[in-house]
């Protein structure tokens, strides 16, 4: 197939996907046997299909069968907007595929994410040493317990989790991202080492009181606390934790605090938004999903850890097959990290995941960022007042654009009912959410990059008819 055929079959897709998200509904379905078929029809035992014929069975296939969280219509969890920003650093990331796990191989691609990882830091006000690119904030929470096991206790990167001398905690807000558990499993602590801290309606935040009592009880009982893991917008209610008494606490306790601000960090942008999460700035780790804000595509996880020192001791490893010098043709400082990223990661051979981030922040800025940060929190005022005016009421305080709402008298069978009639007849997608005491909820979000003023009024119509 000739390059310009290719190129105008794959700008013809393009022009139907960004028709759909702003004309087409927010979701597609078809039945689980159709699909299957339709899938299974392309014989990938013998292959033979022309590059043109597999390109469109691929993209009538993604069309035809799923969520479209950059859809104008999408009022779900935060996720990908589907931007061309994101469409077209990924396709420089896979042609001109730069192996990211050495500097020597990489030396612009690891500049370009070093660079973009630092202007966020300086807009938000973050003092930090060290910083990576993660597939998500799943992978920046292991990350991150496995640095705090190396700063709280070193020898355990010799002698493992024995080294803690008892049974690791760690504290969280029952609102916390279910990942803990995952990556608790991973680093050898198991579920037993969670401890779950109250988190009281309306505002869902952590209760520092309650930690305090946790931790206290912990220690008494001969247990190891390591490690808080504050939220900065948890899933369902978009919950905020009190940020610097809790900073207060761990630093008087000398426990690691990791601020999961996978959705809510971008307030640290905002003029408005950063009293909001006063206190992040105090935190040993932070991580953002660039993902959920400002919306580019899956896989880009960001991390920023305070002293180098943890993420070195924590991945840096020797082997005879990589080089252990920085060549004299690329920077022998790199702030934000040692010379070679494989010795402060997770991860070893990677891709250039954050090209998305430096080319949105090249064309937008921080600047644009925070204002883009801003109009969806003024897109969520529009959509908690109308909901209020049109008979529910709010369950959650939250300053982030997230309303969890309900109805006197409903159970779950008629908020679902909604959400599917919203979807059939109007081509709008809502959640329908349990809250962490047990409140069924009908949740809307301002989600997408794509949503406007009209998106939301039309939402708030919808409701009300």
């Amino acid at each position: 197939m000739a390059d310009d055929a290719l190129f105008k079959q794959l700008a013809k897709i393009d022009r139907a996907i960004e028709r759909a998200l702003g004309d087409g509904p927010a979701a597609t379905r078809i039945g689980a046997a159709e699909l299957r078929s339709r899938v299974e029809a392309t014989n990938l035992r013998a292959g033979g299909l022309a590059l043109s014929a597999a390109t469109e069975a691929i993209a009538s296939l993604l069309a035809c069968a799923g969520l479209r969280t950059g859809s104008e219509r999408f009022f779900g969890y935060p996720n990908p907007s589907s931007d061309r920003v994101s469409m077209i650093a990924d396709a420089l990331a896979a042609r001109f595929d730069a192996q990211c796990a050495l500097l020597s191989s990489a030396p612009a691609a690891v500049e370009l994410e070093r660079a973009a990882l630092s202007a966020l830091a300086e807009r938000a006000g973050w003092s930090m040493q060290c910083s990576m690119f993660t597939t998500g904030a799943s992978e920046s929470l292991t990350t991150a317990l496995v640095a705090a096991m190396a700063h709280v206790e070193p020898r355990t990167m010799r002698d493992g989790v024995f080294a803690l001398g008892a049974r690791p905690r760690v504290y969280a807000s029952v609102e916390a991202h279910r990942s803990l558990q995952k990556s608790t499993r991973i680093v050898g602590w198991g579920d037993g080492a969670v401890v779950e801290v109250a988190a009281v309606a309306p505002s869902y935040a952590m209760s520092v009181d309650a930690l305090v009592e946790a931790i206290t009880r912990d220690r008494a009982a001969g247990h190891r606390p390591v490690a808080v893991v504050a939220t900065v917008g948890s899933t369902v209610t978009g919950a905020i934790d009190p940020l610097d008494e809790i900073a207060t606490v761990c630093a008087r306790e000398g426990l690691f605090l990791y601020c999961d601000a996978a959705y809510g960090a971008a307030a640290a942008l905002s003029d408005e938004g950063r009293a909001w999460v006063r206190g992040i700035e105090r935190a040993d780790a932070i991580a953002w999903d660039a993902h959920k804000f400002p919306g580019l595509a899956l896989g880009t996880g960001m991390l920023w850890l305070r002293e180098r020192a943890w993420a070195t001791a924590a991945f840096g490893v020797d082997a005879t097959y990589v080089p252990t010098h920085v060549p004299t043709h690329v920077p022998t400082h790199v702030p934000s990290g040692p010379a070679h990223p494989y010795a402060s990661s997770m991860q070893w051979s990677r891709r250039a995941a954050g090209l998305k981030v430096w080319l949105s922040l090249a064309v937008d800025g921080a600047l644009g960022w925070a204002r883009a940060f801003d109009e969806r929190v003024r897109l969520g005022c529009i959509l908690r007042d109308g909901m209020l005016a049109r008979g529910w009421a709010l369950r959650n305080e939250s300053p982030l654009p997230v309303v969890c709402a309900t109805r006197d008298g409903w159970d779950d069978g008629a908020y679902r009912a909604l959400a599917k009639r919203l979807l059939r007849e109007h081509g709008v997608w809502v959640d329908v959410a349990r809250t962490s005491d047990g409140a069924t909820v009908l949740r809307a979000a301002i989600s997408s990059s794509r949503s406007t003023e009209a998106s939301v009024r039309a939402l708030l119509d919808a409701l009300g008819a």
